[in-house]
């Protein structure tokens, strides 16, 4: 029927372990085929193990790194055969050990058995294709058993479907040969404005001989935005038989003007002179800076708009370990592009970001004829440099990078051995850093001057203070923002490098891939960049621990976020604790609750059917909750902020209290995942707060509590 059975939108953000018995908060990502095992659901998650799901609530049952962080993980399992042995460190699944294999620094890692991925069964017939399979030319990709045909696809590209019983006429599908490219006027025009390599953009009606045409005289990928299906259908056509379509151009049916896109990305854009003038600055905001050009086609002639050099309050780094004060660069943040094309040695130098471009040179690790094992410590000599679009990931040509190569900063010397770690000054011991610490702040929840502590856990990199945003591998890649004083916000997935390789410059905080020579099992084997979102946009943090001792009398401050999973701070000054407390250690709170044990749910913020308050509070909450009390505030006037949302889509009434005082009768908790609140200013406490709730018809709910002295309150 195509109706929902379940959804699980919650494990991405699980605290708990990494490689190196490291902690942080991580979870699955989803990478590789989905398996039904009885009554679980197998997910691969890329280098990590497997996760299990129960098939009929979509609970998650078990996911856990390999012991000891050292064994690689992969992106396909396979149910063990009637003749295989049901045991080993995945339950019930095989791993192929060609793809669970990977190159740590001193030898080669793997788990499985060979030829599992290249093996299927259908009934009591055993297929091996890892040498090929005789009726296909050339290399065979996979097979799959279906509709009582076998089906095969190849490297190559080809497609091959035998079926069973009397020998029939074979049929054989030839491509159409595809069109010639003819030049036209747009395209003529087009060649002498537009870069030859990166991204470009058509917003509107575009002919298929104009982008046939670009893609042969280029190296550039074309998007293209039409909202009629019948051009669509027409144009993806035209442009598979040129062989071009999904590699070099993508047609997207959408609404050209209300077209969302990533900022920075596109090398041009070309905008119908129709557009209306507030679409065509939001536009602007998704050409690239440094020479992007955003391009008005009116009648014959096209009006350009030059995207001159840096963004403002941006700033270029140059791989010397000193500040990046880059405004940017702020919490929250999210994902601009990731991609695993080049690969760096995981204690390669620090990338250099410089005009738009990252310049990165890793070690010739698979040389190891100059590594010493003892201090003092050295080891590999260093490769040319590489050069990436810091914007897009992409990897530049050897024309663009022709003159790069000239620049000082692309000055690679590849002749001597270099050092086996690159530290700043400031971490005296290369292998075992000391906590972190980077000045003093203004606890939130307080207003007392402490230093600036926050939790870090195993990563040989101790972290950079680049001024705004401090960075370090905790776990996983990490970063902490000083400007809100954010907590440890861990970037789940990826692993950054041994050297600090985290980097807030150009309006981007750049991760580059730095994974090379290493086994251990994070899931995302990546590169990435981020970028600030609005302070609407879910992430969550890590505060640090402080006794509720420490905390009796003197809290001021504080918001109580019910079945979150882990903190959050906010701008505005006010310090979400997740409770109960799930994400990490987080300042304690001298909490009652009645009943003592809650009912608490969450669901991703991205369901949230509206914007009232914060939506990664509303998103989550506790049911049937009496009252609740907290206790350690320092005396004085309060406003107080509740945030209700209505889980489910049932009637839910009932009656509000807040220090005994009725502030509403028959409050209806209105339709599902829609956020409502209500604030109350002069809200006098002498050392504790209370709120309780008598149901009416329905479940009563929660999701979150803020408290604000009046004379802070905004």
């Amino acid at each position: 029927t195509g109706e929902q059975i379940w959804v699980n939108d919650s494990t991405g953000h699980l605290y708990g372990g990494q490689p190196h018995n490291a902690v942080a908060i991580g979870g699955i990502a989803p990478q590789g085929y989905l398996l039904i095992d009885g009554e679980e659901l197998v997910v691969p998650s890329s280098n990590a193990y497997p996760g299990r799901f129960d098939l009929k609530t979509g609970k998650l049952k078990d996911f856990k790194l390999p012991l000891g962080g050292r064994v690689p993980g992969g992106w396909y399992a396979s149910l063990a055969g009637k003749s295989e042995e049901k045991k080993g460190k995945r339950k019930s699944l095989l791993a192929d050990m060609g793809i669970n294999y990977v190159r740590h620094e001193d030898r080669l890692r793997y788990e499985g058995k060979p030829e599992v991925r290249s093996t299927i069964r259908a009934g009591d017939q055993e297929i091996r294709f890892a040498n090929g399979y005789e009726k296909v030319p050339g290399k065979v990709h996979s097979m799959v058993v279906a509709d009582d045909k076998l089906f095969v696809t190849t490297a190559a590209g080809g497609l091959y479907a035998f079926g069973s019983g009397t020998q029939g006429e074979s049929r054989r599908h030839e491509a159409t040969p595809p069109p010639p490219a003819k030049a036209t006027a747009v395209s003529s025009q087009l060649l002498g404005e537009i870069p030859r390599h990166g991204y470009g953009v058509f917003l509107g009606s575009v002919d298929a001989d104009t982008l046939v045409h670009l893609a042969s005289e280029t190296s550039l990928r074309l998007l293209v935005v039409e909202e009629e299906g019948r051009r669509v259908r027409a144009l993806r056509e035209v442009l598979s038989r040129a062989g071009i379509y999904g590699s070099r151009v993508a047609v997207w049916q959408d609404d050209p003007a209300g077209f969302e896109m990533p900022p920075y990305f596109a090398d041009f854009v070309l905008l119908r002179e129709e557009m209306p003038s507030d679409e065509r600055e939001r536009i602007y905001e998704s050409v690239r800076p440094y020479g992007g050009k955003l391009i008005v086609q009116r009648g014959g002639e096209l009006e350009i708009r030059l995207r001159v050099g840096a963004l403002p309050g941006t700033t270029n780094y140059h791989g010397d370990f000193k500040p990046s004060l880059d405004e940017l660069v702020k919490a929250p943040l999210g994902v601009l592009w990731f991609d695993d094309t080049l690969g760096h040695f995981k204690r390669s130098p620090q990338p250099k970001i410089i005009d738009g471009v990252m310049i990165t040179t890793t070690k010739n690790w698979l040389d190891a004829s100059t590594r010493t094992r003892k201090a003092p410590w050295f080891d590999y000599r260093l490769l040319p440099p590489n050069f990436s679009d810091v914007y897009t990931g992409r990897v530049l040509s050897a024309e663009e990078s022709a003159d790069l190569k000239a620049q000082a900063a692309a000055k690679v010397d590849l002749k001597t051995v270099q050092p086996s770690q690159y530290r700043p000054s400031n971490q005296k011991n290369a292998w075992k850093p000391e906590a972190p610490v980077a000045g003093h702040r203004q606890n939130p929840i307080t207003g007392e001057t402490e230093a600036r502590t926050f939790p870090k856990s195993y990563g040989c990199d101790g972290g950079f203070d680049y001024g705004h945003i401090y960075t370090m591998r905790s776990g996983t890649a990490s970063f902490y923002d000083k400007r809100i004083d954010s907590g440890t916000i861990n970037i789940s997935g990826p692993r950054s490098g041994c050297t600090n390789s985290i980097v807030p410059a150009n309006g981007v905080l750049s991760l580059p891939y730095f994974y090379k020579g290493c086994t251990c099992s994070y899931p995302l084997p990546t590169g990435l960049a981020m970028y600030n979102l609005p302070e609407s946009h879910e992430q969550w943090t890590t505060w640090g621990r402080i006794t509720k001792e420490k905390l009796a009398g003197k809290i001021q401050r504080i918001g109580i976020n019910f079945g979150a999973p882990a903190d959050r701070m906010t701008e505005s000054g006010t310090l979400w604790l997740d409770f109960p407390s799930m994400g990490g250690p987080s300042p304690e709170l001298d909490l009652v609750t009645v009943p003592a044990k809650l009912k608490s749910y969450y669901h991703h913020s991205i369901w949230m059917r509206n914007d009232a308050g914060l939506p990664w509070v509303a998103a989550s909450g506790v049911e049937g909750m009496e009252s609740v009390t907290l206790r350690g505030l320092k005396s004085g006037s309060y406003r107080v902020g509740l945030i209700f949302a209505n889980p489910a889509s049932d009637e839910r009434r009932f009656d509000i209290q807040v220090q005994g005082q009725t502030v509403s009768t028959d409050f209806n908790l209105g339709s599902r995942l829609t956020a409502v609140a209500v604030v109350l200013d002069g809200i006098v406490s002498e050392g504790s707060l209370q709120v309780a709730l008598t149901a009416k018809k329905g479940a009563t709910q929660l999701s979150g509590i803020e408290i604000v002295p009046m004379d802070l309150a905004e």
